[in-house]
């Protein structure tokens, strides 16, 4: 896949199935210890993807353990996001001197659950995608799914979907995001930047929020 992030930020994808669990790191062990073998693996291979990211910035190997609100802890200077879905396990990074979060999301291609567009899409959303492929609802979706862990890095706070607005452009592949609420220091109106990569299987999205 071809994606266009910003300068410094670097991304990996790799397929769950290949994971091994028994590389994880004993904190990181010790926090799936009861999970079942799929969640050990996605949770490895998020893992895995990260790890390969540190070495492509010089960085040693490192633990990257969940916080207590799951989103996972980067090691110090770096801002980044881990997604697992359609079979794949895909990761980003960047220096916090390059931005100031960003967040990452792998879906499969196919249409939303009927209840959960109805919950996550706002009426301008639904507007948009009247012309759209019936997939769309998925990448709208995917793209608040990134959206919201950029934010959190920033807020702590926790939005619902239908409170982030997304337009995308006329390629549907950028997209610009919008706060409709104000979480934790972040104020209503905080804008995110975005992009998407799509391909016959899976919608990829990446947001990010730029150093001021």
């Amino acid at each position: 896949m071809e994606i266009d992030l910003p300068a410094g930020a670097r991304w990996r994808m790799m397929p769950v199935a290949e994971a091994d669990p028994a590389s994880l790191f004993p904190i990181e062990q010790a926090q799936i210890a009861a999970a079942t073998e799929p969640r050990r693996r996605e949770f490895a291979a998020v893992r895995e993807v990260a790890r390969a990211l540190l070495a492509d910035f010089e960085e040693p190997p490192q633990a990257i353990p969940s916080l207590p609100s799951h989103a996972p802890l980067f090691p110090p200077g770096f801002v980044g996001s881990l997604s697992h879905g359609a079979g794949h396990a895909l990761a980003v990074m960047a220096r916090e001197c390059d931005l100031l979060s960003i967040g990452c999301d792998i879906e499969p291609r196919e249409p939303l659950p009927a209840a959960v567009a109805n919950h996550v899409l706002r009426p301008s959303e639904r507007v948009a995608l009247q012309e759209c492929p019936a997939w769309f609802d998925r990448l709208v979706f995917s793209a608040k799914e990134a959206v919201f862990k950029a934010q959190h890095r920033l807020s702590g706070g926790l939005p619902e979907f239908h409170e982030i607005a997304i337009t995308f452009d006329g390629t549907g592949k950028e997209f610009l995001a919008e706060l409709c609420v104000a979480p934790g220091p972040l104020s209503r109106g905080t804008r995110f930047t975005g992009t998407a990569c799509i391909t016959q299987d899976v919608i990829a999205t990446f947001a990010w929020r730029w150093c001021v």
